[in-house]
């Protein structure tokens, strides 16, 4: 017993040891996608995902924005379909959802 409890602080201190702290984490990100400059210099982007529910019935998101001007969003399933669009970071249009048969 005696012999696995010092196992396990051994363990302890060299996980540790080894632990990275949040801003290091995010540092090595921002390094690793070019830079804050290079971050910084994005002024549009576009996203594209799906969600599988419980039910098995998928959701899919497409966003595009284009940074303090424009950003449209669309989500789709099998029950419905949503269109959003914003401008100037207030609402251009009222979400528009129809329902699909």
């Amino acid at each position: 017993m005696k012999k696995l409890a010092v196992l396990m602080f051994m363990l302890t201190g060299f996980i540790s040891a080894n632990a990275q702290t949040v801003d290091e984490i995010i540092n090595k990100y921002v390094d690793a996608m070019g830079g804050k400059d290079k971050l910084a210099s994005i002024k549009s982007i576009y996203m594209e995902g799906t969600s599988v529910m419980q039910n098995g019935a998928e959701i899919t998101q497409k966003m595009w924005k284009v940074d303090g001007k424009l950003m449209r969003r669309e989500i789709s399933s099998s029950m419905f379909n949503m269109i959003q669009i914003r401008k100037d970071g207030t609402r251009a249009s009222v979400p528009t959802a129809i329902l699909n048969p």
